[in-house]
């Protein structure tokens, strides 16, 4: 993406195109090999910080009981990557809301209640980040 952003720059600049000095440079926690079988793989080296969260039985719980997603999931991704609402939680970071609105729905209440707690937030906050979750899921229901 960026080699494209670039490439539309010196474009529009009516400059010289040179190839891309990035493109093999690994980004964020990169492993390699990635083992696409291997649970949490999406995250990297940062899964083992999340599988030693998930030593504690508080944390290995599941928001969903048809879903492998974890209470150090939705940690990792407050924590670490500053995630500050339920909505980008559910559907941009773990993409729950995508796979499956209803289950996202449901899940919801325990995301925000996770949440609320880890940014010191109130009952009142997590009433409306429910709430407003639940208008923008009722969009992606099948049914």
């Amino acid at each position: 993406m960026a080699q494209d952003a670039v490439d539309n720059a010196v474009f529009v600049a009516g400059g010289k195109k040179l190839a891309c000095k990035t493109k093999q440079l690994p980004i964020g926690n990169w492993q390699k090999p990635l083992d696409k079988t291997v649970r949490l793989f999406e995250y990297g080296n940062d899964a083992a910080v999340i599988r030693s969260w998930m030593q504690q039985p508080n944390w290995a719980e599941l928001i969903h009981p048809n879903y492998s997603y974890t209470k150090a999931e939705i940690r990792w991704h407050v924590e670490a990557e500053m995630a500050m609402t339920v909505e980008d939680v559910l559907a941009r970071r773990i993409r729950l809301l995508f796979l499956d609105a209803k289950a996202a729905m449901e899940a919801a209440p325990i995301v925000a209640a996770l949440m609320a707690e880890l940014l010191q937030k109130d009952q009142h906050w997590q009433e409306t980040q429910v709430n407003s979750f639940r208008v923008v899921a009722q969009q992606y229901l099948l049914s």
